[in-house]
C-alpha cells in the first residue's frame, strides 16, 4: 500500500474483480496462446518442407553453389544454425 493501490473490500467488489481478472484471461492469454501455437505449426511444417528441398537437393549427391546458398538462406529464415543443417543432412 501507499503507491495508490486500491482493493475492493466488499463482498460484490472482490466478485466483480474476481470476474474481471477471468475476463482478462480469456481476452489476452487464451488468444496468444493460440497464436504462439499457430506459429509453431508453421514453424514445423516449413521446416519439413526445407527437409523435403535438401532430398532433393541431395539426389544427384552434390550441392551447387546456387543450392548451398538456398540452404543457408532457408536456414537463416528458419532460425536453424548449421549444425541442425548438418544434422539434416547426415539424417537424409
Amino acid at each position: 500500500m501507499g503507491y495508490g493501490d486500491i482493493s475492493p473490500i466488499t463482498p460484490m467488489g472482490r466478485f466483480t474483480t474476481m470476474i474481471l481478472a477471468l475476463l482478462g484471461i480469456g481476452i489476452f492469454a487464451i488468444p496468444a496462446a493460440l497464436l504462439s501455437s499457430a506459429f509453431s505449426d508453421q514453424l514445423h511444417k516449413e521446416r519439413e518442407e526445407m527437409k523435403r528441398e535438401i532430398y532433393n537437393i541431395l539426389q544427384d549427391n552434390e550441392i551447387n553453389p546456387h543450392e548451398a546458398q538456398f540452404i543457408r538462406d532457408e536456414a537463416q529464415r528458419l532460425h536453424l544454425t548449421n549444425h541442425e543443417i548438418n544434422d539434416i543432412i547426415q539424417e537424409i
